[in-house]
Order: structure tokens, then sequence, then C-alpha cells
């Protein structure tokens, strides 16, 4: 037996059909969803977790004090809204939201909004687990699972975080399942990520072992 977490990097509207959206990004979500379909009843499955880009606007209330968030949290004020100048993944719009048909196989206590690239609340939460459970043989980590978007910023960057944080624990990312902005920044992310021990597979090839 191998128990495998799932965890699925910014599968959100924005990113399939909004405002960064691609016909890539459409049809990779819909085997997506079928994929943790197939195997979210399976015994060996730990849990389906996901991340959520998560920006603000000037209307975006903080969630602790229910005031506007600061005009350095706007997003065209961030880093990241400078080297990017498109909204998206507003928190509390549709846009922000995972897509439903992938939603469906997450719990929403295993949903880990991230206001950049990589989600140092979810390499926290998965090293949490795996020591909690090393000894349960029935919800220690044997390897996590990765897929999602995009391939060469938050996919990556969520790999690489794991791969430091769990340096003996198998990383797989299921490159068919992963979309970017073309070909070749893609195929790049896939190629540093092993080089990085994480090792690239096909979804297919992965369901038949």
């Amino acid at each position: 037996m191998s128990n495998k977490l799932y965890i699925v990097i910014d599968v959100q509207n924005d990113f399939v059909s909004g405002s960064l959206g691609s016909p890539w990004a459409v049809a990779t979500t819909e085997k997506i969803a079928k994929f943790l379909e197939s195997v979210q009843d399976d015994p060996e499955t730990v849990g389906i977790w996901a991340t959520r880009d998560t920006h603000c606007d000037e209307n975006t209330k903080d969630p602790f004090f229910g005031i506007n968030v600061s005009e350095t949290e706007v997003y065209e004020k961030t880093l990241e809204g400078q080297k990017l100048p498109v909204r998206h993944c507003i928190m509390n719009t549709e846009g922000w939201d995972i897509v439903p048909s992938v939603a469906q196989w997450v719990k929403a206590d295993k949903i880990f909004n991230k206001p950049t690239f990589m989600s140092e609340w979810l390499g926290r939460m998965v090293v949490s687990h795996a020591r909690a459970n090393a000894v349960n043989l029935s919800q220690c980590i044997d390897e996590i699972v990765l897929m999602g978007f995009c391939t060469s910023i938050c996919v990556i960057s969520n790999a690489l975080n794991l791969r430091g944080l769990m340096p003996n624990t198998k990383i797989t990312v299921l490159e068919d399942l992963c979309a970017c902005v073309n070909e070749d920044t893609h195929k790049a992310a896939l190629t540093v990520m092993g080089c990085c021990q994480i090792d690239i597979e096909n979804s297919e090839d992965f369901l038949k072992r």
C-alpha cells in the first residue's frame, strides 16, 4: 500500500475561463475533475487538498477585522500586480472560486488561500499531517501528487517548497493535468522539477500502477 496526498493547485475560474483563462486550462480542468473522481474513494488516498490564489481589490474586507484591506494589499500595488497587471482571483468573486467540477472533491477545510505563488501554510500543514500520522498506516503520506495551474509559476513553487520540507517523500507532478502560459514554459518547469528529484508522470500511466 502506498498512501497518496493529492494537491490541486489554483484550479480557479479566473485561470480557466476568466481573466487569465485559456482553452488549454479548460481542457485540463475537465481531465483533473475526472482524475479526482477516479481516486477519491481509493483506500490509498489520504486526502485531496487544494490551493486558491487570493488577491484583493479596494472593496475586499479583511476577514478578521471586517474593514477594507490596506492600500498596499490592493492587487495593483503588490509586486505581482506591477509585474502582471491583470486583476485575477479577487477574494469573494466568482473568478476566485475553485471550478465546481473540481471543488466537489475537496473538503472546505483543506483549501489553502495564498496571496502569492507558494503557499507557506500548505507546506506547514503537509508537514504537520505527516508527523502526526507517521505510524498511522491509513493516513501516513508515502507520496504527494500535484496538478493544476500554472506549471511554471504556482505548481513549481509549491512542488519545490514541498521537496525542501519533505526531502525523503516521493513527489509526483502529473504533467498532463497541468497547464501553463505556453508549451515552452510548461516543459521548462517540468525539466527543473525533474532535476530536483520530483517525478514527472502522465496521469494514465499513474493510474495503471
